[in-house]
């Protein structure tokens, strides 16, 4: 059985405009006045956000020596509407008591004993300031980036600044949280007892996430071993024991239970709108980890959720993209080339890889000239040699139009053989 709790607030409604009844981050609703045929007057409760009831509306007025008097309002629950008494107009000293009873939330309270030895700190310029992170063990090694500075000369005076990319309550905010040490001559240890408290949402986001990350870095490890690529340029293989492994015609499917729990979209924390105008949801830790020109845009965006707008590309291949980074190897069967191309444009080097794989392997007569383009652009040196080879030894196979149309540098090189 679920626990509840019960929010009270007062407010002094007005009787021409809407109210903000705001019992906490979560729980408000708008109160809107309203006149019948008659003109008397009622108010309605609208856009009621969060999950609450509302058990109570009463009229609080102060009533001289006698003190405080309350009066029920007939708040209806079926139609949201209650009353309000003409006769305390006049009344300068009266408020609407709204009580709401709610559930309680099941938090993850984790605290942390943040110590700096003082011989980190006493040598510290006031120009100057170094950077160490909080890492909790207990809790998949979530880690808290923070930086230390001295504010004054005169007084030894240090800030500390401890980001919040996990959207944790440190110390009771919801946000980046700084404190000043000031420790005199000399310089004495930081020694602080710290409160993480993480919502049920949050810290399901940075357990998945962390396991997310620590199988994509697997795939990579695996990835490696087999094509020996880094960066942008695929480079030759190293041995022809290599050489004779042969690589898949199409990425299998996987049926991760990574991609399975990353999907659901209860907790998603970006929105990439696409070309085509279709929203695609996504989250803040993946897309960072995965594109450094997302992660810019991300920490320059203070909102939440953020949207971020993606032109040139459908929603499709956005998609796709992104069930690739969850761990869905097959999305982006058939796509290749466009998603290529949006991987290339955010720098998401684990789908240029993969891709790249895929041209190494499927190259023939019928995409030659689309290849070889691809891999003169990108100077992909493997990719531009096979496709060479092909073009000299099946020319009279490959459509004559396409390879008309291929750049002259191409041509020259071609014919150069």
């Amino acid at each position: 059985m679920t626990s509840k709790v019960t929010l009270k607030t007062e407010s002094k409604l007005s009787l021409d405009s809407k109210t903000t009844i705001k019992f906490d981050e979560k729980h408000e609703f708008i109160v809107n006045p309203l006149k019948d045929s008659d003109g008397k007057k009622y108010f309605i409760i609208e856009d009621i956000k969060g999950d609450l009831e509302i058990t109570s509306v009463k009229m609080r007025f102060y009533n001289g020596f006698a003190g405080s008097t309350y009066k029920c309002c007939g708040y209806d629950d079926t139609t949201k509407i209650f009353c309000y008494d003409k006769k305390y107009e006049n009344y300068t000293n009266y408020y609407i008591t709204f009580t709401i009873s709610v559930n309680m939330e099941k938090v993850t309270s984790v605290t942390y004993q943040l110590q700096i030895p003082a011989e980190r700190m006493q040598y510290l310029g006031i120009r100057e300031f170094y950077e160490s992170k909080i890492v909790l063990p207990d809790f998949n090694d979530l880690t808290f980036p923070y930086t230390v500075k001295k504010s004054s000369e005169l007084e030894n005076r240090f800030e500390i600044n401890i980001e919040n990319p996990h959207s944790a309550r440190i110390n009771g905010k919801k946000a980046d949280y700084m404190f000043q040490h000031l420790c005199g001559n000399p310089v004495k240890n930081v020694n602080v007892c710290l409160s993480f408290i993480f919502e049920s949402t949050a810290s399901v986001i940075s357990e998945t996430s962390h396991n997310v990350t620590k199988n994509i870095e697997s795939a990579k490890v695996s990835s490696t071993n087999t094509t020996k690529r880094r960066g942008r340029k695929c480079t030759a293989k190293e041995n022809d024991e290599e050489d004779s492994q042969p690589l898949p015609k199409k990425f299998k499917q996987d049926s991760s239970k990574w991609y399975e729990i990353m999907s659901n979209k209860q907790y998603f924390d970006v929105t990439l709108v696409s070309s085509d105008n279709i929203q695609i949801s996504s989250h803040r830790c993946v897309l960072s980890k995965h594109s450094q020109i997302f992660a810019k845009i991300i920490d320059e965006t203070s909102e939440l959720p953020i949207t971020i707008n993606i032109e040139g590309f459908n929603g499709e291949t956005i998609q796709a993209a992104l069930d690739f980074l969850y761990d869905k190897t097959d999305s982006i069967n058939g796509k290749e080339i466009e998603i290529f191309n949006f991987a290339e444009r955010y720098d998401i080097q684990d789908i240029m890889d993969a891709c790249c794989s895929y041209f190494e392997e499927s190259v023939d007569v019928t995409n030659v000239c689309e290849f070889i383009q691809i891999a003169y652009s990108k100077n992909f040196e493997e990719l531009k040699q096979k496709c060479l080879k092909i073009l000299v030894e099946k020319k009279k196979k490959i459509d004559a139009s396409k390879f008309a149309d291929l750049p002259k540098n191409i041509l020259i090189e071609f014919f150069s053989l």
